[in-house]
């Protein structure tokens, strides 16, 4: 079978902390790591899958909350990949690894995928236990295998320059893009202990050749001119605890791991119908596949599933919820998360499914891809009969 993306999700395990990715913030969580099962998605399965793709399929291996260079059988996946005539692509920090390994690896026909937030000294990156040195000598071996997407905010645009040189000195393929924000365009960093160290900013204006993937050292030396340019010009805020900060914080002091699993809810409510959520994956040949073997349509719905694995929103969302939808008249409008209803009828719809349906592990591939319909088409008569049911449930 081919797709258009495939993504299998190896292991949440990971040395390294990114407390502003899925590891540390969510919705209803910003203090500190979250609590997910740390596991392995067993190499049988994955076998199975990498088996089941034709030639010339490019597989991306990035994880929500691991680490892909701490799969234990990385080097038997790649071969395999390798062998069936697939491109893999590896998503990973690049600063905790095997150098053993990591050097068989460059053997084979494989790109690497770097996020990365600053190069300049271990203690006030983002990512905590991040490497710089680690990192240094993960660009020597891999070199132009190498692709690094750099995250640019108002405390570390002026780093472009010495990542640009490093592109330039190994031959790596270099990606500049603003870096994820959430409120007023500001995330706030706390450690995996649940200590603020400080908050990060936007940048407010567009940098030269945003979002492009740069290869020729040519376009690397006139974008690093142009960065240059910019920074004679402009001032680097420094990390700091701010105002806005604080006060974002406020809300999220109570929040405490709740003992309940979301999806575990025999009844959970929703704003919104999911049947309008159909058309954003019916037409689309995609296939994302999480650590814990299910597989789903698209990558927002792996996304809900997996932020969803986690006990750190069960009874906020739930009083958000309750709120919204029995007192409606007495609800301000002011506090609308735009981004809590657009998840609601996702989240129904995955606490209902039956997850065997969706389980890599019962099924073929394209028998997977016919029980995408069901699990996640329209629903209407299964509606009524299942209120039926419930009904008759809350009667015995």
């Amino acid at each position: 079978m081919t797709f258009d993306t495939i993504n299998i999700d190896l292991t949440s395990r990971s040395n390294t902390y990114n407390p502003i990715g899925p590891q540390g913030q969510w919705i209803y969580h910003r203090f500190g790591q979250r609590e997910y099962p740390i596991k392995d998605l067993p190499f049988s399965h994955v076998k199975k899958l990498l088996n089941s793709l034709e030639a010339g399929q490019t597989v991306f291996f990035e994880c929500f909350f691991g680490d892909t260079l701490q799969y234990d059988k990385i080097l038997e996946v790649v071969e395999l990949c390798n062998k069936k005539n697939l491109n893999p692509f590896l998503f990973t920090t690049g600063s905790d690894f095997d150098k053993d390994i990591l050097e068989k690896l460059c053997k084979y026909n494989l790109r690497f995928y770097v996020k990365n937030y600053g190069i300049k000294t271990n203690e006030h990156n983002i990512v905590e236990n991040f490497d710089v040195e680690n990192f240094l000598e993960f660009l020597k071996i891999t070199k132009k295998k190498t692709i690094i997407e750099f995250q640019t905010y108002q405390h570390n645009f002026n780093q472009i320059p010495d990542i640009i040189d490093l592109c330039v000195s190994y031959n790596s393929e270099l990606k500049i893009t603003k870096g994820v924000t959430y409120d007023e365009d500001m995330s706030n960093v706390i450690d995996s202990k649940g200590n603020w160290l400080y908050d990060i900013f936007g940048l407010k204006f567009d940098l030269p050749n945003e979002d492009e993937f740069l290869v020729a050292k040519s376009v690397l030396l006139q974008c690093k001119n142009n960065i240059l340019e910019i920074l004679s010009n402009n001032e680097i805020t420094e990390q700091y605890r701010s105002v806005i900060g604080r006060r974002k914080l406020l809300k999220y002091i109570k929040n405490q791991p709740n003992d309940t699993n979301i999806l575990k809810n025999p009844v959970l409510p929703e704003i919104n119908n999911f049947n309008l959520e159909v058309e954003n994956y019916k037409n689309s040949n995609d296939l994302y596949i999480n650590y814990l073997g299910y597989a789903f349509p698209n990558r927002y719905f792996y996304e809900v599933f997996n932020n969803a694995i986690c006990n750190d929103w069960y009874s906020d969302y739930l009083d958000y919820v309750e709120t919204y939808t029995t007192s409606v008249s007495e609800f301000s409008y002011l506090y609308i998360d735009n981004y809590v209803h657009s998840l609601s009828g996702v989240l129904k719809r995955l606490s209902e499914i039956e997850t065997n349906s969706i389980d890599i592990r019962k099924h073929k591939l394209d028998s997977l891809k016919e029980n995408f319909l069901d699990c996640f088409g329209y629903r209407y008569v299964w509606y009524i009969v299942t209120v039926i049911k419930r009904a008759s449930w809350f009667s015995c």
